[in-house]
């Protein structure tokens, strides 16, 4: 399993790298392509959920799928459309699937445990790393760039497996 997270973290950080190496991005730019991301990813989660669902259900179905997650069946409606979804688009659409993007352990560990665990950290990493080596290691720099106090700034680059060090010397 973790060579399958491992690879799709990696291809989540490579759409960061490429987007920061076309242009210098603003924090609104980040943000926006953090958004951006984090909505096609989230629905790639869940196009690959309910395909999951259908490969071990047959059809796919709102109580089917509730079960396949564990979820409750209103929770999982309430939760898909606040991601921005119409959960029977998804379920029509996810039945085009013929192989998992998505690895089942992770799908079945559901969609905040995807979006707080692989997405976010995939996105955040990169370029936090790549604020740094613009500023030459300078955290004062890079946390103007970014707009956040530098205690906080050290506090994202721990969480993220980031040292100055490993950054400044890439």
């Amino acid at each position: 399993m973790e060579d399958l997270e491992q690879k799709l973290t990696q291809r989540i950080k490579s759409k960061v790298e490429q987007a920061v190496a076309q242009k210098s991005l603003t924090p609104e730019d980040f943000k926006e392509l953090k958004d951006e991301i984090t909505r096609n990813e989230t629905r790639r989660f869940y196009l690959n959920y309910f395909a999951a669902v259908s490969k071990s259900h047959g059809k796919v179905n709102i109580s089917a799928a509730a079960r396949y997650g564990a979820y409750d069946q209103n929770n999982l409606v309430r939760k898909v459309r606040t991601d921005g979804f119409e959960i029977h688009e998804l379920m029509e659409e996810s039945e085009e699937i013929s192989e998992l993007e998505i690895p089942e352990e992770i799908l079945d560990k559901g969609i905040t445990y995807f979006q707080k665990e692989i997405l976010i950290p995939s996105i955040m990493a990169p370029y936090l790393s790549l604020l740094l080596e613009k500023n030459e290691g300078n955290i004062s720099a890079a946390t103007r760039e970014y707009g956040m106090d530098r205690n906080n700034f050290r506090r994202l680059l721990k969480k993220y497996g980031l040292s100055l060090t490993e950054t400044i010397g890439k």
